[in-house]
């Protein structure tokens, strides 16, 4: 059974995270990096890290993700670079320091659902908010936050829950 997307308000959160442009096969390296680059900043400064990381993908084209094939997913999985960013939530703000970005991710309000399983299948997930939100007339910020919400170190694949958070633009 599929998880029902939603809209919800979500409050501001301070984070820490590194950005990076990398080829999409180079993701789960470059998050790892990031996350541990991330959680050192925020152990120097004294902070605390609060829950699991984050990934948050950004100039998204809605509807070029929604109309591929999956000839053309190849090609973009070879070939493209996505801007993203790492990050891990943290108790306080901080101050950025080299790699390290000091933010918020703002209050809001977010289409989310939970994706379920294998990450390779996330793309199924984002096609199904997207489709969502044409039917409903929301339209979607060009970038998504995913918050991973199981440890897929612990646990199988086909039980892991990462949470999507997509923000509503008002227009």
């Amino acid at each position: 059974m599929a998880d029902q997307i939603a809209i919800e308000q979500r409050e501001a959160a301070h984070a820490v995270e590194i950005a990076a442009n990398p080829r999409l096969w180079q993701i789960p390296k470059v998050l790892a990096s990031g996350f541990a680059e991330a959680r050192a900043h925020i152990e120097r400064s004294g902070a605390a890290v609060e829950g699991m990381p984050f990934a948050r993908y950004l100039g998204i084209d809605w509807d070029k993700m929604a109309g591929q094939g999956v000839l053309a997913q190849i090609g973009e999985f070879v070939f493209s670079r996505q801007a993203m960013r790492s990050g891990l939530f943290c108790s306080r703000p901080l101050s950025s320091e080299g790699n390290a970005i000091a933010t918020t991710v703002p209050a809001g309000r977010y289409v989310t659902t939970y994706h379920r399983g294998a990450y390779h299948k996330v793309g199924d997930t984002y096609r199904r908010i997207v489709a969502w939100a044409r039917e409903n007339g929301v339209s979607l910020a060009d970038s998504s936050l995913e918050h991973y919400i199981d440890d897929p170190t612990t646990m199988a694949m086909d039980e892991v829950r990462t949470q999507i958070w997509i923000a509503v633009r008002d227009e």
